[in-house]
């Protein structure tokens, strides 16, 4: 399930022209995406900031009574692709869920699950955590409030499950849903974020 709706405007040049457009691109596929570049590159690049229309949650409990899986986990890699999210109705055939040609980018972060809390992961899995936003040859999409995740830390991941990938799940939230960890101590990564223990995540676990 994706938790959120988005809307994306286009920014051109040194001039900030704001039209509203699809947050995608057609007929892009994952051959022609990037995993880098260096800042000289992505300032030639088009970019369209988009923004995306999450639920908010009320408190820590809150936040985990919504999210298929909690998970304490290390960053792999980080890679963009470009998907259709649209999820095939029940019973669809194959090449008829191939048709929609609607591409939306998206950064795939694949985390090893070190501890499991709730939820079917368990430790040692691999899932593919996946934000909105990413980079083409020619175009940057930029979400607001986008987290900065970095290959090789360790968080805490609030999510929710994935109907189009295979072990995907998207963050509940950009500013909620990611907790900077080490084993020791939890810290929030925004400031909307609620303050968090290893202590309790043990006691969710236990119910």
């Amino acid at each position: 399930m994706k938790p959120f709706k988005t809307l994306c405007v286009v920014l051109l040049a040194a001039m900030l022209v704001l039209t509203t457009a699809a947050c995608g691109s057609k007929g892009k596929t994952n051959d022609n995406l990037q995993t880098g570049g260096s800042a000289s590159q992505k300032q030639d690049k088009k970019t369209i900031v988009c923004s995306a229309d999450y639920p908010e949650y009320t408190s820590v409990d809150d936040l985990s009574a919504h999210a298929e899986y909690v998970v304490y986990g290390t960053v792999l890699s980080e890679r963009y692709e470009s998907m259709s999210l649209r999820i095939p109705e029940s019973g669809a055939e194959s090449a008829e869920a191939g048709q929609d040609n609607e591409q939306t980018v998206v950064t795939v972060y694949e985390v090893r699950v070190q501890e499991s809390y709730s939820g079917a992961a368990s430790s040692g899995d691999v899932l593919k955590v996946m934000l909105l936003g990413g980079e083409t040859e020619d175009t940057v999409y930029q979400y607001e409030d986008s987290p900065e995740i970095e290959v090789g830390s360790e968080y805490v991941f609030f999510l929710s499950g994935s109907q189009i990938v295979e072990n995907g799940a998207w963050l509940l939230n950009n500013t909620q849903a990611l907790y900077a960890a080490n084993g020791e101590t939890v810290s929030k990564t925004a400031e909307q974020g609620f303050a968090l223990s290893f202590d309790w995540l043990e006691a969710i676990k236990a119910q």
